[in-house]
C-alpha cells in the first residue's frame, strides 16, 4: 500500500506538524506529491494521471489531506479498513449535505445513496483505492462535466450518478471527519483509543475539516497515551492495539 498526501509546504513545516507526527509514530511512509509546489494539489490533473499511471493498477493507494489530519494506527490497520468495504474506491464520510460550491446539487438532481448510518455524503479529504480503478475515475468522461467544479464536487457528484462503483465510509473505519458537537474528547476517547461514537468503530485517520484547534488538541491527548509506545512494522494491528491497551492501562493503574 502506498501513502500519499498534498501540502504546498514541506510537512515538517506545517505548524503544528500532526501529519508528519503520526505517520512517524506509526510507521505510514507518505509521501507529499504537492512538493516542490508546481504540485498544487488536485488542480494538476497531468500529474495527479502520471502517478496513477505509474503504479500497478491492484496497487492501493491511499491520499489524504495534510495539514489537518492524523493517523492513529499502522499501515496494516488501514489497509484492512479498506479492504472491509469491498469496494475498489472508498472515500471519507460526512453527515451533512455540502453546501455552496461544495454542493452537486449544481449538476444533478437525484437523492443521495441510501447509507446504513448517518454518514452518507463524500469528503474529498482522504481516499483509498485501487491505483487503477482511481485513474479510470478520473479518465472517464462526464467526471468533470463542469468548469465550476472542484474535486470534491466531482466525487459526490460521481457518487450520486453511479455508486455501483464508488463507495464511502459509512462507518468510519478509514477516516472520521471531525464537526463540532464530534469534537469533545471525553465523548470520543475510549480507554486512549480514539472511537467513533456513532459507529463504534475506531478510525485510522481523524480529518479536523475546519476545526483544526480541536484537531490538534485530539493529536496532543492521543500522543499521551501513546508516550511508551513504540511502532512495530512486523506485528499486526490486534498486536498493536492490545500493546496499546496495555500501556493505558499501567498509567490507569499508576
Amino acid at each position: 500500500m502506498r501513502f500519499f498526501t498534498s501540502s504546498s509546504i514541506p510537512l515538517d513545516r506545517c505548524k503544528p506538524p500532526i501529519y508528519l507526527e503520526s505517520c512517524r509514530e506509526f510507521g505510514i511512509p507518505a509521501v507529499n506529491l504537492a512538493w516542490p509546489p508546481d504540485w498544487e494539489g488536485y488542480r494538476n490533473v497531468p500529474r495527479l494521471l502520471e502517478l496513477l499511471r505509474s503504479l500497478p493498477e491492484d496497487e492501493i493507494i491511499l491520499i489524504s489531506d495534510a495539514w489537518d489530519i492524523f493517523y492513529t494506527t499502522g499501515p496494516e490497520a488501514v489497509e484492512q479498513a479498506f479492504l472491509s468495504y469491498n469496494k475498489p474506491i472508498i472515500f471519507a464520510a460526512e453527515h451533512r449535505e455540502p453546501t455552496g460550491r461544495w454542493s452537486p446539487r449544481v449538476c444533478t438532481s437525484k437523492p443521495w445513496p441510501p447509507s446504513p448510518t448517518r454518514y452518507f455524503t463524500i469528503n474529498g479529504g482522504c481516499v483509498a483505492a485501487y491505483s487503477g480503478a482511481f485513474l479510470n475515475l478520473w479518465t472517464s468522461p462526464g467526471f468533470w462535466p463542469s468548469p465550476l467544479f472542484n474535486a470534491q464536487v466531482a466525487y459526490n457528484h460521481w457518487y450520486i450518478e453511479h455508486p455501483d462503483q464508488i463507495g464511502i465510509d459509512t462507518h468510519c473505519r478509514l477516516c472520521m471527519c471531525l464537526y463540532g458537537e464530534d469534537t469533545r474528547p471525553e465523548s470520543i476517547f475510549e480507554r486512549g483509543r480514539i472511537i467513533n461514537k456513532y459507529t463504534g468503530e475506531y478510525p485510522c485517520l481523524v480529518h479536523g475539516n475546519a476545526y483544526k484547534r480541536e484537531v490538534y488538541k485530539l493529536w496532543d491527548i492521543l500522543k499521551s497515551h501513546q508516550s511508551s509506545f513504540t511502532y512495530h512494522s512486523s506485528s499486526s494491528p490486534q498486536d498493536r492495539r492490545d500493546a496499546r491497551w496495555r500501556q493505558v492501562g499501567k498509567r490507569q493503574k499508576a
